[in-house]
Parts: C-alpha cells; sequence; structure tokens
C-alpha cells in the first residue's frame, strides 16, 4: 500500500471480522493501511459480503463453504472484467491503475479454528483461492500440520512469533468486541454516522433462518464428513438418509422472543431458494416489535428503501445501548 498497491483484503473469519459485523465473509479493496490498535475493524465502503448468521461455522460447514466458493467465484469474475477493460482503456493513467489492481494481489484473514474439521477446512481453503504464501502468528503446532501436510508442499510457509506480552483473549472480551464491532457498523467506529429507524408491517418483509440441525457438531466422525454422510444420518434406521436440507431456507414466524435484538441480512437473492448463497446487501437490526400492531422497527444505517424484502435470520444478537 505504500508503493500504491490495493491488495484485495478478504476476511473470512466469522468471529472478529475487521470489514463487517460478525457472523459474515468479506472481501473489499485496500486503499490504507491497516492501524495496528484498530481492534475493532476497518471502514471500508460496500465490501462484498455474505451472511454466515454464527460467529463459528461449526454447526454450518457446508452453508460456509458453499459461500467461499460463492466469493471466489465473485472475485475470479471481478478480474476478468477488470482484464478485458485493460484492453479498451485508452487513458493511460487509468491503465496504470487497473494494472496495479490486477498485480496487487490479495491477503486473506483466516478463522482461529484449525482443529478437527477446521484443519481440513483450511486447507480446502488454501488450494480454492490458490495461496501460495502461508503465514502463521504465534502458533507452532498449526505450523508443524501445514509442514507436514503433502498436498501443500509447494506452499511457502512463514512462522511469525507473536511480540511479548501478547495474551490469548477470554471468552468475554471477544464477545464485547463483537458488540463493538457491531455498533461501529451502525455508528461508526468514532459514532460519526447516524442510523436511521424504520418501521415495517409484517407483510412486508419476509424473515427466513436455516433449519437447525441438532446432529452436527464440531467432533463428527471424519469419515461420514468425507464421504457426504452427517450425524443426522446415524439417527435413522439402517440405510435411510436425513431428508433435512439444511440449505432451504424457513420462513421465520415474526415473534419478539425469536427476532428482538437480532442481527439480520438484507439479501440480494431474488428467490427464498437463494438466501444461504447470494450476497448480502447490508445488516439490520430488529430494535423493537408491537405484536398488536404487527408492526417490526429495523435499526439501518441508511436512510434509503431497503433493497430487498427478503431477510435472513441467523443466531448474532446485540443490544444497542
Amino acid at each position: 500500500i505504500r508503493n500504491e498497491s490495493t491488495p484485495l483484503l478478504i476476511d473470512i473469519d466469522v468471529s472478529h471480522n475487521l470489514l463487517s459485523i460478525p457472523g459474515t465473509i468479506n472481501a473489499g479493496q485496500m486503499n490504507q493501511l491497516i492501524p495496528p490498535q484498530s481492534n475493532i475493524g476497518i471502514h471500508m465502503p460496500l465490501p462484498l459480503s455474505y451472511f454466515l448468521g454464527a460467529n463459528n461455522p461449526k454447526k454450518k460447514i457446508d452453508t460456509y463453504k458453499l459461500q467461499l466458493k460463492n466469493l471466489y467465484q465473485h472475485i475470479d469474475l471481478k478480474l476478468e472484467t477488470l482484464k478485458k477493460s485493460l484492453i479498451k482503456e485508452k487513458d493511460v493513467i487509468q491503465q496504470e491503475k487497473i494494472l496495479k489492481a490486477l498485480s496487487s494481489g490479495f491477503i486473506m484473514k483466516s478463522l482461529g479454528w484449525v482443529e478437527n474439521n477446521g484443519f481440513q477446512l483450511l486447507i480446502d481453503n488454501i488450494k480454492l483461492y490458490d495461496i501460495d504464501i502461508i503465514i502463521v502468528l504465534g502458533y507452532e503446532r498449526l505450523y508443524n500440520k501445514l509442514i507436514k501436510h503433502s498436498s501443500i508442499n509447494d506452499i511457502t510457509k512463514v512462522k511469525l512469533l507473536k511480540s511479548p506480552g501478547i495474551e490469548q483473549q477470554s471468552g468475554l472480551q471477544r464477545n464485547l468486541k463483537r458488540n463493538l464491532m457491531i455498533k461501529s457498523y451502525f455508528y461508526g467506529l468514532y459514532n460519526e454516522l447516524s442510523p436511521y429507524q424504520k418501521i415495517f408491517h409484517y407483510q412486508d418483509i419476509a424473515i427466513y433462518k436455516a433449519p437447525v440441525n441438532v446432529g452436527n457438531n464440531e467432533h463428527s466422525n471424519d469419515k461420514n464428513s468425507n464421504n457426504g454422510g452427517s450425524s443426522m444420518d446415524s439417527m435413522l434406521p439402517m440405510g435411510q438418509k436425513a431428508t433435512l436440507d439444511l440449505n432451504k431456507p424457513v420462513l421465520v414466524t415474526p415473534s419478539p422472543h425469536i427476532l428482538l435484538h437480532s442481527m439480520l441480512s438484507v439479501s440480494y437473492a431474488s428467490t427464498p431458494d437463494e438466501l444461504f448463497t447470494s450476497q448480502s446487501a447490508g445488516y439490520v437490526y430488529v430494535s423493537a416489535m408491537n405484536t398488536e400492531q404487527q408492526t417490526i422497527t429495523l435499526l439501518t444505517p441508511s436512510i434509503s428503501e431497503l433493497p430487498s424484502q427478503l431477510l435472513v435470520l441467523g443466531t448474532i444478537k446485540w443490544q444497542d445501548s
């Protein structure tokens, strides 16, 4: 960036995402250095964003993988468009900007979950995005596992030590940081923004969520995971398969118990079936509900109309205070 490069920053860490709220994966072009003290996010206008709706992908691995694949395809399409525009561009200055963008590469911030299925998820992602340098910060065991993994032998691995005095954050500290990240989404890093409250009737919007897979957990048998089986199948009679489609959205009946203080994704999907694989236009917060009048009050970052009436509910909760 100091040399006027504009690398793409891809943040797939749904627990602590630098570019948007928790529970999302994002990509955007960097045009400034990230200050060391910027521990609750950075401002990047209109990043590509997908809503997983959870702080951890352990119970939504298939959806998470699909969103990562869609993000990769979208980025690849953008790059191809840039290459075509370079051929047509006549202005020398614009040509230089396009060349700089094409040659800047990308930086990916990965998940902190690197055990069991998390490690295989990391390997799959390294291959998907054709990553050529892996930097491991202060995690000797992970570095050694990556060194020994035969499928990525040709990739450069770099081990960096943590700075002296750095300690792992507690669960309470991580939750506090997530709350600050959501607050900064609406109010800005320095409270320089003013969000808007909008009231909608229940029939004006449609809110969907993913079906609950009670059998899925991070310690599911690796063999079952690799051959397409699931822990749900193990609960059924022999020879039968679970019929629950985890990518099939379920319509939510509006209720304060379910929706109040929840974060919702405003989807670009044209149909409900595309909700979990489509980009998010942005995020809103359920600040109040009136069951008698059947209205829901949403905190939105923009005064403009919602670009879609299709909203997605996850498990991300927050209280605006």
